[in-house]
C-alpha cells in the first residue's frame, strides 16, 4: 500500500504541472487509461512479490493520474458559485462507486478467483476510456473553450 501511495503522489504533482503547463489533458487521460488496463491485465499472471509490486506502483501512477484530473475537471468546468456543490457530487459519487466496485468486486472474486477477478477489472477501465473518448471529452472541451 505505501508503494501505490507513494506513485499516486508522484503522478499527482507530475500530471499538475503537465496540464498547467502544457494543456495535455486529454493524452494524460489517455495514458493513465492505458497504465491501468495493462496493469490490471498483468493480474492474470500474476505469481511472485515483485509482479505484485510492480502493479501495485503501476496502480498508483494510473489512479494518481486520473482521480486529481477528474476532479479538476469538474472544478475548472463548473461557475464559481457552484464549485463547492459539484465537488461534493463528485466526491459522492466517487465514494459510492468505491463502495459498490468493492462490494461487487467481492462477489465476482469468490467464483472466478483473486487474479481473473483483478484481471477483469480491466474492462471497466475499457469502457470507461470509451466513454471518456467518445463523450466526456468533447463535452469538457466544449465547457471549457
Amino acid at each position: 500500500m505505501p508503494l501505490v501511495f507513494c506513485s499516486a503522489l508522484r503522478a499527482k504533482v507530475k500530471v499538475e504541472r503537465g496540464v498547467v503547463l502544457y494543456g495535455k489533458d486529454n493524452k494524460i487521460v489517455c495514458i493513465s487509461l492505458v497504465i491501468l488496463i495493462l496493469t490490471m491485465i498483468s493480474y492474470i499472471w500474476l505469481d511472485t512479490g515483485i509482479h505484485l509490486l510492480a502493479a501495485g506502483f503501476f496502480f498508483g501512477l494510473g489512479y494518481g493520474i486520473l482521480q486529481p484530473l477528474f476532479q479538476s475537471f469538474v472544478t475548472g468546468t463548473t461557475p464559481v458559485q457552484n464549485r463547492g456543490g459539484a465537488n461534493a457530487t463528485y466526491m459522492l459519487s466517487y465514494d459510492v462507486g468505491i463502495g459498490l466496485g468493492s462490494l461487487l468486486m467481492g462477489f465476482m472474486q469468490e467464483s472466478v478467483g483473486l487474479t481473473r477477478g483483478f484481471a477483469l477489472t480491466a474492462i471497466a477501465y475499457v469502457a470507461g476510456a470509451v466513454v471518456y473518448i467518445a463523450y466526456v471529452d468533447r463535452y469538457y472541451g466544449r465547457l471549457r473553450g
